[in-house]
């Protein structure tokens, strides 16, 4: 018969919130290799990076839906300037 795995021990404070969550995946990654950890650092690195992109281009889509339709017209920086201190 096989090994029965047991759940592995939590304390009370890493289960309570963010805060014990974070504390909890430090101590995780405090137990990874220095490798691992690079490795980890540069994964994250790359989804924030993504996820800047799929704003920009989320935002630069609205824009342009905006300006489709009328709701933008384009002017210069000075025009925009002006318009923002007159609203």
């Amino acid at each position: 018969m096989g090994k029965v795995l047991s759940k592995p021990s939590v304390s009370k404070k890493t289960r309570v919130g963010k805060q014990g969550r974070f504390h909890h995946a430090v101590e995780v990654v405090e137990g990874l290799t220095t490798k691992e950890r690079v490795k980890l650092v540069d994964y994250f690195r790359k989804r924030e990076i993504a996820a800047r992109q799929d704003g920009l281009v989320a935002s630069a889509k609205r824009a342009k839906e905006e300006y489709d339709r009328g709701d933008l017209v384009p002017m210069t920086a000075e025009e925009a300037i002006r318009a923002l201190k007159d609203a």
